[in-house]
């Protein structure tokens, strides 16, 4: 009988130390084959399980081997990510750092998700995008989507002025298998007895149903000047998704964050039947990205 691994968020203690900022993409290569691609027309040669630190300047940029030709512009004020063309797994864990004489003031949500057609337990999400965008969900903690990047050691103690603090970090799943393998030994031989390997091929983000239930929304309101800032707002959404210099970055997300005061306070004085007739509020899905997909082609 397969056993599933029930990876409990871990109760830290509480103590020192602020973070620094990190602002770099890594191409990894968690396979056992070597890589080779080119970025921007310079070729990258990975050996099989190892990786490379790069930085990447704002505007349009091209990524290409032997399975796609993908580009895609990086933002003014992108957290950076993970460049992932295997299409391999990617686990963020949410690690709960408390206090020893009150550990269950805070808690993190435990998930369901198969590694290999094996099933886990634990309080991860789980990415396989063609880039692992670090910025986005950027408000869930100062460094982005994740505080401890691939291959980086969470510290036992942090600092912080609460009782407790939760905190991320991403691994490949070579680093994520070898964590089972020391924490619970027998369930990482029980996944290596009953795992089903398969060639794996990244995700790439469409927003086409965002925009659509947006639309949806904004046609749904009755005050014709809620509605109107609701149109702006998915317009701009959409122009920042297109805007390749900074300055034009810049100006788009200007112009969307007094949109968005306008669009609230409009709202805010609607009639209880206008708000009720409402199918809910636009909520841009571009703004909090790091990095965008322009075109993916597939050879």
């Amino acid at each position: 009988m397969k056993k599933i691994l029930t990876i409990s968020a871990l109760t830290l203690v509480l103590a020192a130390c602020k973070e620094s900022e990190t602002f770099y993409f890594t191409l990894d290569n968690p396979t056992n084959e070597k890589m080779v691609l080119t970025i921007d027309g310079k070729e990258h040669q990975l050996a099989a399980y190892s990786h490379e630190k790069l930085t990447l300047a704002a505007g349009e940029h091209t990524i290409e081997n032997n399975e796609y030709k993908v580009n895609f512009t990086v933002f003014y004020d992108s957290k950076g990510g993970i460049i992932n063309p295997t299409g391999n797994p990617y686990l963020i864990e949410s690690l709960l750092y408390s206090v020893p004489k009150n550990p269950n003031n805070a808690a993190v949500r435990d998930v369901n998700f198969k590694i290999d057609g094996y099933p886990f337990v634990g309080p991860f999400s789980v990415q396989s995008d063609f880039i692992i965008d670090r910025s986005y969900q950027h408000s869930m903690t100062e460094k982005g989507a994740w505080n401890f990047d691939i291959f980086e050691v969470p510290p036992q103690e942090i600092k912080t002025d609460r009782g407790f603090g939760i905190l991320k970090k991403i691994y490949n799943k070579n680093e994520f298998l070898d964590m089972v393998k020391v924490e619970a030994p027998d369930v990482r031989a029980d996944y290596d007895q009953h795992k089903t390997v398969v060639k794996t091929k990244p995700t790439f983000r469409n927003e086409d149903a965002h925009y659509k239930n947006n639309m949806e929304i904004a046609n749904s309101i009755k005050d014709e000047e809620t509605k109107k800032y609701a149109l702006q707002l998915i317009e701009l959404d959409k122009k920042y998704a297109q805007a390749k210099g900074v300055k034009e970055q810049e100006k788009i997300k200007d112009d969307y964050q007094k949109t968005t005061k306008d669009y609230m306070k409009a709202s805010s004085k609607m009639s209880s039947e206008a708000k009720t007739s409402m199918k809910g509020y636009v909520i841009p899905a571009n703004f909090e990205k790091g990095i965008i997909i322009n075109s993916v082609e597939v050879k």
